[in-house]
């Protein structure tokens, strides 16, 4: 893979692509790019990542950087939930922000379903 955590870490991938081409090529390795890979950046290092990314032009209106915005801010939430925000200072984030916590309101099972489901269980064990 292009984007190999082996390859890069948090300071050389900004500075690489910072000076990089912005090709179909590139485009897709960075779209192809989850930041699952590479949990040792710190949120400093996930910050520059998303700035350079904004920078550049690929000729999709951002679609690109709107999708990468979106993988780092879930993934800064899930390893540095108290440094989320600080991508909020240059980011649009709150649009993100609002879809994680309906997902994860739509994802909690209400108490009476629970309580069905474990009723049910007593029962299919008889």
């Amino acid at each position: 893979m292009l984007l190999s955590p082996e390859v890069f870490d948090s300071s050389v991938l900004p500075g690489y692509l910072s000076r990089a081409r912005c090709t179909p090529q590139l485009r897709e390795a960075l779209h192809a790019f989850y930041p699952s890979g590479y949990t040792s950046w710190s949120p400093s290092g996930w910050r520059l990542y998303i700035n350079t990314v904004k920078k550049m032009d690929f000729g999709d209106g951002g679609q690109l950087y709107l999708h990468q915005l979106k993988m780092v801010v879930r993934h800064m939430n899930k390893y540095y939930p108290e440094q989320v925000e600080y991508l909020g200072d240059e980011h649009d984030i709150t649009r993100i922000l609002h879809e994680m916590r309906r997902e994860k309101v739509a994802n909690r099972t209400p108490f009476w379903m629970r309580f069905l489901f474990r009723f049910s269980r007593l029962f299919k064990k008889q």
